[in-house]
């Protein structure tokens, strides 16, 4: 029977896919939570334990909400992530979240609803890829700049940047003075 044979290769092939995504979930460095279609938390990998410190154990059954969002959670964060999850809607956001410790840190957040072959809502995956040191390292190149620009201005100190992406020198306000030229006069390559 050739339809029976067909049925058997689609399971075998179904089988590989999910061993293949299994494998992926449970390796991956990024946070995954999946819950069921209300938003009940059903599974999370070892990596969500580790950015959390939340178990699996004391995860399932919960909201992730109920987990890892406290006083410091953006509202308009948490108010997207909302209005997506009504809606079935994938969604993408920053969201500062708190661990088992109370210890903020700082995730970019992706959530796909699942639907089955007859188009029912069944699930939601949560992808979370821990931005805390990025953030932080950002936070502190812009405090060195703003340092930086304060001390060049307060010891009149001319500075400029080139750009070789688009052959462009920027000049900050005290090398226009040094050179008496209106800083609505680009600087060019000569």
């Amino acid at each position: 029977s050739l339809e029976l044979g067909k049925q058997m290769s689609e399971v075998i092939r179904s089988q590989h896919e999910l061993r293949k995504l299994s494998l992926i979930a449970t390796k991956t460095r990024n946070g995954v939570i999946i819950t069921n279609s209300k938003g009940i938390i059903e599974w999370v990998n070892d990596a969500f334990t580790g950015i959390s410190g939340y178990s699996l154990e004391e995860s399932v059954g919960k909201k992730p909400k109920e987990l890892v969002q406290g006083p410091a959670t953006e509202p308009e964060a948490a108010e997207k992530l909302k209005d997506a999850l009504y809606h079935k809607k994938e969604v993408q956001t920053v969201i500062t979240n708190y661990s088992k410790t109370g210890e903020t840190y700082k995730v970019q957040l992706e959530i796909i609803p699942v639907f089955d072959e007859l188009g029912n809502h069944t699930n939601f995956i949560a992808l979370q890829k821990d931005i805390t040191e990025e953030t932080l390292a950002r936070q502190e190149i812009l405090r060195m700049n703003t340092r930086f620009e304060l001390i060049a201005k307060h010891s009149r100190i001319g500075t400029w940047e080139y750009s070789p992406q688009d052959n462009s020198i920027r000049w900050n306000d005290i090398m226009y003075d040094i050179y008496g030229v209106s800083n609505r006069d680009e600087p060019s390559i000569v």
